[in-house]
């Protein structure tokens, strides 16, 4: 694909792309809008042509519309980025969309150059043009509620993205390529702008993303997670509605006014809240949509997000092309830096929160990201690991970084310790044995008090050695049930050296029923172990009452320095109500149905997890760093229980 991209390009080099888009027709404009076309949005065309009094503010163009009082920037070739976004958009701006971008099917894309602020603007100089842009039926954009892109059978949250990007390639103060940057839900839209492979498009950076929606956000392991569709409803009712249309512009009253957002909530398909597999996640399912992006792109990633989930960042940025199409593959365009790099995506991952990834990590490097591929400026970042993890994130003294060359990386030794009696967790095969609790609703999400009956509590000898857990985590459990199905939590933690105290770290689960594998997707280290299971969530089928499985438990991907004297912790329990202290951002509708587990261990039934770890400085670029990235160093200094950013401290009382 990207050599036939080369050549195309070569024969039409000299033609700007929106020119391109112009000369091709009608009806090959619609086709490149891959399905898209409504009536709303032809109507929507027609009214501003014939209905709506635009004059007085807005002038007509080819195009679309911009403001009389737009100032257009000065100067030429000058890097541009674009945020195609969910949340804020140019409906936002205090001065409202400077532009609506018409679609090749007539819809009109609310759109603010260099006047929106704020979140979410990276901070780039000023010698940048943001650009923000309203996906259609959301603020400002035309598009009615059948319009809604997100979870309806459309693709227009990419197309329309697209298109601005190569309207902003083709304006007279713009470089030949542009950038792509998003959060959280703009995020995803960047994966999905840039998964429809804009020939202008230069660099993408994706901060704090899903990945498959099914397994990593509304069904983990099976468990029913309510917290997607609060989410959703909130988009649609929440922040849509609450903005201010400016008196004078006509198209922002037109649309605006015209929508009605809880038909959206109304109207909503159900496919996001089954339990199974199905054409809705498999369309919106943003690990498949990296495999489309052909430009080198960014990813920010944090550990205890709450919001979209720990698994989306690391599974996105292993399934990217490793050698995207360079602009300097393209004739006629300037190569960003005298030397490529054979693998020019980053994967930059911290301990913290949502907001963590992106204001700490993701857009402290946007400007180094874009002043590289799209100025050519040697800033450094290209010279850093693929993957860097982060440490310590918000403590003073604490902070410190890793490079790895892949995640999990490539000399990553995987550590087996066995659940066995006497809560145990141990790296040799315990005596055959079991433990027995009532899989009942436990009352908070991390219990403090650890001596009840619906709880199963394990830990590790002390740790030596600063020893790094980076990468994915498998549970291997054996459990036999009294019932037909049954659901197990697993929550990892980092047990202090008195014992009395537990930072924690990790969750998976599973539901029994939702137990088999894809074979094809589960992933193997190179000894046979399961490392990532993968669950195919399709004809689920209950457990016989009394006989012993196998649950392969997918533990979310994790980064975390473990220091001398430390334990880990594992806790097994049924799924909370709630979870994500002290913002509960995870809720769950756990199965009760009185159901006693049993445990097993021993050398017939091993039940045990996985870990994936490091030696502290063993990979090229590791150590303490400051904010510009790794360097080799000493360890950094143990951090106080609980001061990273969003590391919950538990005082606990271990059961005897």
């Amino acid at each position: 694909m990207k050599h036939l991209l080369s050549i195309a390009i070569l024969v039409i080099c000299t033609m700007r792309r929106r020119h391109i888009l112009k000369s091709v027709g009608a009806g090959a404009g619609l086709a490149l809008s891959s399905g898209i076309t409504t009536a709303s949005g032809h109507d929507d065309w027609l009214r501003t042509q014939e209905d709506l009094e635009y004059d007085d503010t807005f002038e007509k163009t080819d195009w679309g519309f911009v403001r009389h009082d737009w100032e257009e920037p000065e100067g030429s070739d000058r890097p541009v980025v674009v945020t195609h976004d969910g949340y804020y958009g140019a409906s936002w701006a205090s001065a409202g969309p400077t532009h609506y971008i018409r679609t090749p099917d007539d819809a009109l894309i609310a759109t603010s150059v260099n006047v929106h602020e704020g979140t979410p603007s990276p901070p780039l100089t000023d010698d940048y043009v943001t650009i923000q842009s309203s996906p259609r039926a959301t603020g400002c954009s035309s598009g009615s509620e059948e319009d809604f892109g997100e979870v309806y059978d459309r693709v227009s949250h990419g197309e329309d993205g697209k298109e601005v990007i190569e309207w902003a390639a083709d304006q007279s103060w713009s470089l030949d390529r542009v950038g792509l940057i998003g959060l959280s839900y703009s995020g995803m839209v960047t994966l999905r702008v840039a998964a429809t492979q804009p020939p202008s498009l230069a660099a993408a950076s994706a901060n704090v993303i899903m990945g498959d929606i099914l397994r990593g956000r509304t069904f983990p392991g099976g468990v029913d997670q309510l917290s997607f569709d609060s989410w959703l409803t909130g988009l649609a009712t929440n922040w849509w509605p609450n903005i201010t249309p400016r008196d004078d512009d006509p198209f922002c009253n037109e649309f605006f006014h015209g929508r009605d957002y809880e038909q959206i909530i109304e109207d909503h398909p159900d496919w996001y809240r089954s339990r199974e597999e199905n054409a809705g996640y498999q369309r919106i399912n943003f690990i498949e949509m990296a495999k489309n992006i052909e430009v080198p792109t960014y990813i920010s990633q944090a550990w205890q997000d709450g919001q979209t989930g720990q698994r989306g960042g690391p599974a996105v940025f292993e399934a990217l092309d490793p050698d995207p199409v360079h602009p300097s593959d393209i004739p006629g365009r300037r190569p960003p830096s005298p030397e490529l790099r054979n693998s020019p995506k980053l994967l930059r991952a911290t301990t913290g929160d949502h907001t963590t990834a992106w204001s700490d990590v993701g857009y402290r490097d946007a400007r180094r990201w874009f002043d590289y591929w799209l100025k050519g400026e040697d800033t450094g970042i290209m010279q850093e690991a693929p993957v860097q993890l982060e440490f310590g994130m918000g403590t003073e003294d604490s902070y410190g970084t890793m490079g790895l060359d892949r995640f999990p990386a490539s000399d990553t030794s995987w550590e087996r310790f066995y659940f066995g009696e006497d809560h145990t967790l141990s790296q040799s095969v315990p005596e055959v044995g079991s433990d027995t609790y009532p899989s009942e609703i436990p009352p908070d999400w991390f219990m403090s008090d650890l001596t009840g009956d619906n709880i199963r509590t394990y830990w590790t000898e002390p740790f030596e050695e600063p020893t790094v857990i980076a990468g994915t985590i498998t549970t291997t459990l054996y459990v036999e049930s009294t019932e037909e199905n049954t659901e197990i939590y697993v929550s990892l933690g980092d047990m202090q050296p008195n014992m009395e105290q537990v930072t924690y770290l990790q969750r998976g689960m599973i539901r029994a029923s939702h137990r088999e594998l894809d074979e094809g997707e589960t992933e193997y280290n190179g000894d046979g172990d399961i490392i990532r299971p993968y669950h195919t969530l399709r004809d689920p089928t209950p457990i016989e009452p009394g006989e012993i499985y196998r649950l392969d438990i997918e533990v979310f991907p994790l980064g975390h320095l473990i220091y001398p004297g430390h334990r880990l912790f594992v806790n097994l329990h049924a799924p909370p109500l709630e979870e994500g202290a002290p913002d509960r951002t995870w809720s769950y509708d756990p199965l009760d149905n009185g159901a006693e587990n049993t445990v097993h261990y021993g050398e017939n039934t091993p039940s045990s997890i996985l870990f994936p770890t490091l030696e502290w400085g063993t990979q090229d670029g590791s150590g303490r760093g400051d904010r510009q990235g790794p360097r080799k160093g000493e360890v950094p200094p143990e951090p106080e229980c609980g001061e990273p950013t969003q590391y919950w401290c538990y005082d606990v009382t271990l059961p005897t």
